[in-house]
């Protein structure tokens, strides 16, 4: 009895192994076709470098809505957002601006109520649609 049982373990820890093997392959050559592996090496040499800002694409740019997510930077025009999330009814984030000062970053934090009515940040108008601690969607108004 005791070696039927064994057997079964044993078989059960090679199937599992080799299913293992099998989904990890698929996994990174999915990864290969797709091309996501080149972005996960850039991940890896700006990670390496210390430049953590990374750029994402806008939202939608046809109706000039931007989504931020807390620590990714994104670019707009000409200056880069890193929303930091929120701290009680104060919005945080940071804004570089690579024409002034690459190096530089300006610490920003808006009342909520504030940027409902709309705000100036980086030589950009904004208007707040909605604000989590995760994610910030802010729509781009005409200066």
């Amino acid at each position: 009895m005791e070696k039927n049982t064994t057997q079964k373990i044993g078989s059960l820890i090679i199937f599992l192994f080799v299913g293992f093997a099998t989904v990890t392959g698929f996994y990174y050559i999915g990864l290969k076709l797709t091309g996501q592996a080149s972005s996960f090496e850039h991940f890896l040499k700006t990670a390496a470098t210390g430049k953590f800002f990374t750029e994402t694409l806008p939202s939608d740019p046809a109706s000039h809505l931007y989504v931020f997510h807390r620590g990714v930077a994104q670019s707009v025009a000409r200056a880069r957002f890193n929303y930091r999330g929120l701290e009680g009814q104060t919005l945080r984030m940071d804004v570089v601006i690579p024409e002034l000062d690459p190096d530089s970053v300006y610490h920003y934090q808006l009342d909520i109520d504030q940027a409902y009515d709309g705000f100036r940040m980086g030589g950009i108008r904004f208007r707040l649609i909605s604000a989590s601690r995760a994610s910030l969607r802010l729509k781009r108004e005409a200066a």
